[in-house]
C-alpha cells in the first residue's frame, strides 16, 4: 500500500507541471484579447458589421454520436466521388487512416455571432469546401467532417471578449466532435486537416491534446491558412520532409508582388505543397498534379462534375519569408482575392496535396 501510494504521489507530481504549462482555449483567447489590433486588422474589421444578436450564455452540447451532426462520416457518406477524374486512379482501395477535417469560416453577416447547424451558410461547406478541400483526403483516407457552430468572421477582429466567446463556442463543438472521432477511430492512424477558422480551432485542439496518448497515432496535421509557426507546439514538430509522419504542415498562398496575408509574423511556417519540403527552393508548376478553381465563395457549387475538374498552370512556387508565392502566372481563373489567395490555399495545389497525403500515409517513417 505504501509503495502504491508513493508511485501515485510521484505520478501526480510529474503531472502537475504539464497541467500548469498547458494552455487552454480560454487562456489562449484571453491572451489574444489583450493584443491590440494592427492598423491592417482594423481596416478589415471595419469592412464587416458587429453582430447584432447577444451571445447565448448557455449553449447545449451537440450530440456527435448522431451522424446527422456530421457533413461527412467516414464510409457512411463518403465524398470520394468528388475526387476529379484525373486523380481517381490514385484512390486507395483499403484506407487505414482517418481524417478529421474542420471547414473554414462560412458566415460574415451582421446578425449572429455563431451559426446554427442548419443555417443557410452550411451550403458553402456542402457545395464548396467539402469538394475543394476535404475531398483531397478522400483518396488516402476515410474523412470525417463535423458540423459546428462556426464563429462569425468578425470574431477574429473583435477584442471586446464577445469574439473570443464565439470562437470558444465553435471550439467546444470541434472538441466534442474530436472526442467522438477518437472513440470511433480507436487506435488507427489519423490526420487533422483544417483551413482558416478550421485551422485556428485545430491549433487550440492540438495545444490541449498533443500530450495525450491519442497523438502517437497522428500521421500529420494540415494546418493551412493561419499564422502557424515553425515551432508551434511542445511535442509535435513541423514537417521537414515529404514522407515524414507525426508532424504538421502549413502555408499561406500569395500572388507575386502583393502583400501576404501574414507579413510580420516571425518564424512563420511554409511547407511547399508541390515538393512537401520546408525550404525556399523554387519549384516549377510544370509537371505538377493540377488545380481546382472556383469563383465567388458564397455562390460556388462544385457538385457538378464539370465544375470540379482540374486545370494545369505554368509558373513556379516558392516559400519566402514564411509566405508561399506563386510567380509568373496571373491566375486569372482564381478570382476570389479577399485576403490575397487565401481562398485557394488547398485548391491551387489540389493534386499535389493528394500526393502528399498518400506519401505520408504510406510511409514507414
Amino acid at each position: 500500500m505504501i509503495i502504491r501510494s508513493f508511485f501515485l504521489i510521484v505520478a501526480i507530481l510529474f503531472t502537475i507541471p504539464f497541467i500548469l504549462n498547458a494552455e487552454t482555449a480560454e487562456t489562449f483567447l484571453a491572451k489574444r484579447d489583450q493584443k491590440a489590433l494592427t492598423s491592417e486588422q482594423l481596416k478589415i474589421r471595419d469592412m464587416f458589421m458587429r453582430p447584432s444578436s447577444d451571445l447565448k450564455k448557455v449553449i447545449e452540447d451537440i450530440d456527435y454520436s448522431n451522424i446527422d451532426n456530421w457533413f461527412v462520416f467516414g464510409t457512411a457518406n463518403s465524398i470520394a466521388n468528388y475526387i476529379p477524374n484525373d486523380l481517381k486512379h490514385l484512390e486507395l482501395e483499403k484506407k487505414e487512416t482517418s481524417v478529421f477535417y474542420i471547414h473554414p469560416s462560412i458566415y460574415w453577416g451582421w446578425e449572429y455571432w455563431n451559426t446554427s447547424l442548419d443555417h443557410s451558410s452550411r451550403l458553402i461547406t456542402e457545395d464548396l469546401w467539402l469538394i475543394n478541400q476535404a475531398s483531397i483526403f478522400a483518396a488516402c483516407c476515410n474523412v470525417y467532417a463535423p458540423r459546428y457552430r462556426s464563429a462569425n468572421l468578425y470574431s477574429f477582429f473583435d477584442r471586446s471578449g464577445d469574439g473570443s466567446k464565439a470562437l470558444l463556442i465553435a471550439y467546444n463543438d470541434v472538441k466534442k466532435a474530436f472526442e467522438e472521432f477518437l472513440r470511433i477511430n480507436s487506435s488507427k492512424p489519423f490526420i487533422l486537416a483544417g483551413h482558416s477558422q478550421g485551422t485556428f480551432l485545430l491549433n487550440l485542439l492540438i495545444k490541449e491534446f498533443e500530450k495525450t496518448t491519442h497523438f502517437k497515432y497522428l500521421t500529420a496535421a494540415y494546418l493551412i491558412g493561419q499564422d502557424i509557426g515553425k515551432n508551434q507546439y511542445k511535442i509535435i514538430k513541423s514537417c521537414k520532409k515529404p514522407d515524414e509522419k507525426n508532424c504538421y504542415l502549413g502555408w499561406n498562398t500569395t500572388l507575386e508582388k502583393t502583400k501576404p496575408i501574414y507579413s510580420k509574423i516571425p518564424d512563420l511556417l511554409c511547407i511547399n505543397p508541390i515538393s512537401g519540403i520546408q525550404n525556399e527552393e523554387i519549384v516549377n508548376l510544370s509537371g505538377y498534379m493540377g488545380s481546382m478553381p472556383f469563383g465567388e465563395i458564397s455562390t460556388a457549387d462544385l457538385k457538378d462534375e464539370e465544375q470540379r475538374q482540374l486545370i494545369y498552370l505554368d509558373g513556379n512556387v516558392q516559400c519566402k519569408d514564411g509566405s508561399l508565392y506563386i510567380n509568373n502566372n496571373p491566375l486569372s481563373d482564381f478570382t476570389s482575392r479577399f485576403f490575397n489567395l487565401h481562398s485557394y490555399d488547398y485548391g491551387l495545389f489540389y493534386g499535389n496535396v493528394v500526393l502528399d497525403t498518400l506519401r505520408r500515409t504510406n510511409s514507414s517513417n
